[in-house]
């Protein structure tokens, strides 16, 4: 059984969830004009969910709220790093540092058939996993100019089929997609998961150069690809500095600093992952 994985967001005109500090008064301006009663649908989304998967940012803002909103629903939160859940929240609230594709595997082998995604990066690393099956976007009638993205860097392009459009009070729009996936995930995705999920499980480095060898395609175009895995990414490094690109010191996986010297040669890195393979 398949876990089916659904998005419920609100975004600026110009894609902002959240102003660079993460704040969000933008949208509780227009949330505090809306008629009583009216919340754009998502209580019945919500109700129709088992299981919340959550980024730590999203998670951290949550905790700042006078009460915790999502009751005794499930919440799994991803992150690299050790997290401190709230002791009155441990019977309800998980930490997972898998990758999309493993947490969803195990969430249905637990019996839960709908996760609600929510938190930026969380939701850019589900759709580039091709693991979202529906985008719900509030439109909020403002630019921000600068922000928190919703969406960034996919490896390939995700289709949508338009399922409605509503006008809410305040000028706000929500439209309702369904994400078209592909008959299959192509061999090149498979194998960057696969490569990506073994230097995870062994905590060690790989350079651009060596996983573009393994995955036969050109170096240039790792920086896109990796972009729809930046959950997982922060392994693959340059050649030259030993870090990945992108990426501020707080965001890197302590582990990082200690890891062995970074894997350089695609054969060396493709017969380490396959004997990993076997090994399992």
């Amino acid at each position: 059984m398949s876990l089916r994985v659904s998005v419920f967001v609100a975004m600026s005109l110009d894609g902002f969830i959240a102003r660079v500090d993460g704040s969000i008064d933008w949208l509780e301006a227009f949330q505090a004009g809306l008629p009583a009663g009216e919340d754009g649908g998502f209580q019945a989304f919500f109700d129709a969910v088992d299981v919340l998967v959550l980024g730590r940012h999203t998670f951290e803002q949550v905790l700042s709220f006078p009460t915790w909103p999502y009751g005794d629903k499930p919440v799994v939160v991803l992150s690299r790093w050790p997290l401190v859940i709230p002791e009155e929240l441990r019977a309800r609230v998980s930490h997972s540092s898998a990758a999309p594709a493993d947490l969803c595997r195990r969430l249905a082998k637990g019996g839960l058939k709908h996760a609600y995604v929510d938190g930026g990066l969380t939701i850019q690393a589900f759709l580039g996993a091709g693991l979202v099956d529906e985008l719900t976007l509030t439109l909020v009638p403002v630019l921000l100019g600068r922000g928190k993205p919703l969406f960034g860097p996919l490896a390939d392009d995700v289709r949508l089929r338009s399922l409605s459009t509503r006008d809410i009070a305040g000028g706000l729009v929500q439209v309702r997609y369904e994400v078209l996936h592909p008959a299959s995930v192509s061999a090149t995705a498979r194998k960057l998961e696969e490569v990506l999920r073994f230097l995870n499980e062994q905590r060690l480095r790989a350079t651009y150069g060596a996983v573009a060898e393994v995955l036969g395609v050109p170096a240039r175009t790792m920086g896109r690809r990796l972009g729809a895995h930046r959950h997982e990414a922060s392994w693959v490094v340059s050649a030259g500095s030993g870090r990945p690109t992108g990426y501020a010191d707080h965001e890197l996986h302590p582990d990082l600093r200690s890891s062995p010297e970074p894997i350089r040669d695609g054969d060396e890195l493709a017969r380490r992952v396959c004997s990993h393979r076997r090994g399992r």
